[in-house]
């Protein structure tokens, strides 16, 4: 009896000590895309008349700009601002190259207990090819594109000129893994 003793109270100790110790989850980098078909459209029914939905994305089949707006691309929020990188990618279907603006907005506003703040940037996509714009921790005051302030409710607004594509949208995410470092 006192050897049953000794292992139970052996392993009362073990357990006391695996349980009170502290852990703490590491975040682990994650990646979500959507197709720009999906995750883009017209900023008004006017626009959304000028796009022509393909395999490859959401084009401009008009002559003149259209305004298009991409939701967030589906993460989970467990912090106060989890999206590291948001990127957008663009096709150009045409023999000339193509300049796009866009702008980010991260922040729901009031609404949302937040500053919205306004990230414009643009891309020459070349003749028959392609390009992308990234904004990540070098647009919100970091040296890098892992280290400053992250996005907790990005969107996305672009120009889009005739045949000018997008592509796809996505983002880099940090998200709890529950696992110890």
């Amino acid at each position: 009896m006192k050897t049953l003793t000794t292992i139970i109270s052996a392993l009362i100790a073990v357990s006391a000590t695996a349980f009170s110790a502290p852990s703490q989850a590491a975040l682990v980098y994650k990646t979500t895309m959507n197709h720009g078909s999906v995750a883009c459209g017209g900023m008004t029914q006017t626009y959304q008349n000028m796009l022509s939905t393909r395999p490859e994305g959401r084009k401009n089949r008009m002559s003149t700009i259209a305004v298009v707006q991409c939701g967030g691309v589906s993460t989970p929020l467990n912090n106060s601002g989890d999206v590291v990188v948001y990127e957008v990618g663009f096709n150009n279907t045409t023999a000339a190259n193509i300049t796009v603006s866009c702008s980010l907005t991260d922040g729901f506003g009031a609404a949302g207990g937040s500053v919205s703040v306004v990230y414009p940037k643009s891309t020459t996509i070349p003749a028959g090819g392609a390009a992308w714009i990234d904004w990540d921790g070098t647009d919100t005051g970091g040296t890098s594109w892992d280290n400053g302030p992250h996005f907790i409710y990005p969107s996305m607004t672009c120009n889009l000129p005739l045949n000018a594509e997008i592509g796809y949208t996505a983002i880099i995410y940090q998200e709890d893994n529950g696992l110890a470092n």
